[in-house]
C-alpha cells in the first residue's frame, strides 16, 4: 500500500521514479518519517518478489518434465489420473458402438481389420508336436466344434480375432454336451461379444467383488463371468424375457483381449482403433465434403441475367428456362445444355478445386495407421511411395508386433484354453486316456506363413544360415514356412522314393543319396563293419543344403545356355570330387536338354 502511494506521489510531483522522489524529499528535510516508511515498504516488496521467484525456480527444478508444466498452451488440457477400469467403464459402450459403425461403413477400417486378422492367425493356428492320434482326433472335432455348425476351429480363431480387434474383446464359452450327442468329443464353442458381460455391474460380494461383470475372489482370482442370456442390443430376443446376468464359472470362459496393450489392473478390453476414432470420423467428413464439391464441379451451374429490359418479368429477372414440357428448370445434371430466351446472358460457375486434399487425406491416414500400430501401406494398400527396403522394414515391424500379440495373448488366452477343454472332454468321453491327455498338454501351435517380398533372396539367406549353423532345418520349416518338421521330412522321403520308383530323373534328385541307404537295416549274416562303412560312405558323399544350391545354380546356367555342358561337368567334378562322374554327366545332359515351357501371354 505504502509503495503504491509512494509511486503515485512521485508521478504526481513530476519525478521519474519513486527513488528520485524519496531522495529529493530527504534532501529537503521534509517528512522524514514518511520517506522512511516508503523505504521499508520498498525493501519488503523487493524481498517478497525475490522469494517468489526462488520458489518458482525450485518448483520448476523439482518438476523436471516440460509435459507436466502448466502454460498457456496446456491450460485447457484436462487429464484425470483415474484407473484404467474407471476410464473404460465410462466410455466402453460408445467406443464399441463407434468401432462397429466404422467397421461397417469405413473402407480403411475394414481393410485394416482384415490385415490385422490375417497377420495374427492367417488360415488358422494348428496344434503340433504331440501324439498323431491326438492330432487326428482334434482335426475331427474341429469340424463340429461350433455351436452354430458353421465354422471349423480355425474359422472360430478368425472370428475371435476379428471380434477382439473390432469390439475390443470376445468371450468364448465352453458348451459341454451329453455323451450321447452325435459328436466326436462332447464339447462345442460359443463365441460371445463383450456386450454379453455388463460392464456396469460392479459391486462387493461376500467372497470378493465384481468388477465390470467379472467376479473375483478375495485374492484376486477370477471366479465367474456374469453373462446375459441374449445380446442386450438384440431386437429379436423373445418378448418379456428379462436381461438378468447369470454367473458362469471362469474356467468355462476364454476371455480374449489385447492384454499387452492395456494397463496393470485392467480387466476389459477396448477396440483396436479407439485412439483414432475421431481422426477417422474427421477424414470421413472431409471425404464427404470433397465428394459434394466434385459433384458440383461435374454439373452445369448457370446464372441467368436479363440483358433486355423489355423482356423482364415483374421481379426484374429474365424469363425462366423451361424444359420440353414447359416446366421451369431449377436443378442441373452433368452434361445438361439449357436453352434460354434471346436477350439474356449466361455465366457458368467455376468451382475451385482444393489443391491439398490428397496430402490432407494421406497424412490423416498415416495418423490412423500409427494409431492402429500398422503401416500406412498395410492400411491403405497404397504402395506408390515405397521401395524394397522400406516395404520390407514395414512388413517385418508389423509382423513382429503380431508375433508378440500371438505368442503372449492369443495362444495363451484362446488356443491353449480351448486345447485344455478338448483334452478334458476327450478323456471324459473315453476317446483318450489320461496318460495321452497329460502327454499332450505341452502342445505347440503353428505360425501363419509370411510371404517374403523377395523369395529368392530369402531362400539364399536361409541356405547360408543353415550351412553356417545359425539356424536349424526344423526352425526354418516351422518358423518361416509354418510347416510341421516331422511331416515335412516324411513327405520328402516318400516323394523321393516315389520319383525314383517311377524312373524319373531330376537334377537335384541325382545328387541326393536315397533315404533308404541311410536307414537300411542290417541283413542277417552281413558284416556290421562293412555296413557301417558303406553308410558312412553314403553320408560323406551326400551334399548339404549349400552344396545342393550351388549345384542347382550351375545346372540352371546350362539350361539357360550360359555355360557349356562340358565346362559344367568339369566345374562340378572339381568342386564335388565325391560325386560319380557318370551321374554328373547324366545331370548335365538332362539340364542341357531341358526346355522350359513357353510363357503364357497375359
Amino acid at each position: 500500500m505504502a509503495a503504491t502511494e509512494g509511486k503515485a506521489a512521485a508521478v504526481r510531483h513530476g519525478f521519474a521514479s519513486r527513488a528520485q522522489w524519496m531522495a529529493e524529499r530527504v534532501q529537503a528535510g521534509r517528512d522524514a518519517a514518511t520517506v522512511a516508511r516508503f523505504v521499508v515498504a520498498d525493501l519488503r516488496a523487493r524481498a517478497l518478489r525475490s522469494v517468489r521467484e526462488s520458489v518458482s525456480q525450485a518448483k520448476r527444478r523439482v518438476r523436471g518434465y516440460e509435459g507436466a508444466s502448466t502454460s498457456r498452451t496446456s491450460a485447457g488440457w484436462s487429464a484425470g489420473n483415474t484407473s484404467a477400469n474407471t476410464e473404460i467403464g465410462s466410455g466402453s459402450r460408445a467406443l464399441s458402438a463407434r468401432s462397429h459403425d466404422l467397421a461397417r461403413n469405413n473402407p480403411h477400417v475394414g481393410k485394416g481389420l482384415s490385415e490385422l486378422v490375417t497377420a495374427l492367425v492367417g488360415t488358422g493356428l494348428r496344434p503340433r508336436g504331440v501324439d498323431p492320434a491326438v492330432l487326428a482326433l482334434f482335426e475331427q472335432w474341429s469340424k463340429e466344434c461350433d455351436t452354430s455348425h458353421d465354422l471349423t476351429f480355425y474359422g472360430k480363431q478368425l472370428e475371435a480375432a476379428r471380434a477382439m480387434f473390432e469390439g475390443g474383446e470376445v468371450l468364448t464359452r465352453a458348451r459341454w454336451r451329453r455323451a450321447t450327442d452325435p459328436l466326436v468329443v462332447p464339447l462345442q464353442l460359443e463365441s460371445l461379444e463383450g456386450d454379453y458381460c455388463p460392464i456396469s455391474l460392479t459391486k462387493t460380494t461376500d467372497a470378493g467383488r465384481i468388477v465390470q461383470g467379472i467376479e473375483f475372489d478375495a485374492i484376486g482370482r477370477r471366479r465367474a463371468y456374469h453373462l446375459y442370456g441374449y445380446h442386450p442390443g438384440d431386437t429379436t430376443r423373445p418378448l418379456g424375457v428379462p436381461l438378468i446376468p447369470q454367473p458362469v464359472p471362469a474356467d468355462e470362459i476364454a476371455h480374449l483381449w489385447a492384454r499387452t496393450d492395456g494397463r496393470p489392473g485392467q480387466v476389459r478390453g477396448v477396440p483396436w482403433f479407439s485412439g483414432v476414432i475421431d481422426e477417422i470420423r474427421d477424414l470421413d467428413d472431409i471425404e464427404s465434403a470433397d465428394r459434394v464439391r466434385r459433384r458440383a464441379q461435374a454439373c452445369l451451374a448457370a446464372f441467368v441475367t436479363n440483358a433486355n429490359p423489355d423482356g423482364a418479368s415483374e421481379l426484374g429477372m429474365a424469363p425462366a428456362a423451361v424444359d420440353s414440357d414447359g416446366n421451369p428448370i431449377s436443378d442441373f445434371s452433368p452434361g445438361m445444355v439449357v436453352g434460354v430466351r434471346d436477350g439474356t446472358n449466361v455465366t457458368l460457375s467455376a468451382p475451385v478445386p482444393s489443391p491439398d486434399h490428397v496430402q490432407t487425406i494421406q497424412q490423416g491416414l498415416r495418423n490412423v495407421a500409427a494409431g492402429a500400430r500398422m503401416s500406412y501401406e498395410a492400411l491403405t494398400g497404397d504402395l506408390s511411395q515405397v521401395n524394397y527396403s522400406s516395404i520390407r522394414y514395414g512388413t517385418l515391424s508389423f509382423a513382429a508386433l503380431m508375433t508378440q500379440l500371438r505368442e503372449l495373448v492369443f495362444i495363451p488366452l484362446y488356443c491353449d484354453r480351448v486345447w485344455g477343454w478338448f483334452l478334458d472332454a476327450a478323456v471324459l468321453a473315453g476317446r483318450l486316456s489320461q496318460r495321452q491327455a497329460d502327454a499332450a498338454r505341452n502342445v505347440k501351435w503353428s505360425r501363419p506363413r509370411v510371404e517374403d517380398v523377395d523369395r529368392k533372396a530369402a531362400a539364399e539367406a536361409q541356405v547360408l544360415q543353415l550351412a553356417n549353423g545359425f539356424r536349424t532345418f526344423r526352425d526354418i520349416i516351422e518358423q518361416d514356412y509354418s510347416g510341421d518338421y516331422d511331416a515335412h521330412l516324411d513327405d520328402l522321403a516318400r516323394e523321393a522314393e516315389d520319383i525314383r520308383s517311377r524312373g524319373v530323373t531330376l537334377p537335384w534328385l541325382a545328387a541326393v543319396a536315397p533315404v533308404a541307404a541311410l536307414a537300411a537295416p542290417v541283413a542277417d549274416g552281413a558284416d556290421p563293419a562293412a555296413v557301417a562303412e558303406a553308410a558312412n560312405t553314403v553320408a560323406d558323399t551326400a551334399l548339404n543344403g549349400a552344396q545342393v544350391a550351388s549345384l542347382l545354380e550351375i545346372l540352371q546356367k546350362v539350361t539357360d545356355s550360359l555355360l557349356p555342358a562340358d565346362a559344367a561337368e568339369t566345374i562340378i567334378l572339381l568342386a564335388f570330387p565325391s560325386l560319380d562322374p557318370e551321374k554328373v554327366k547324366a545331370m548335365v545332359a538332362s539340364a542341357d536338354a531341358f526346355a522350359p515351357p513357353p510363357a503364357v501371354a497375359a
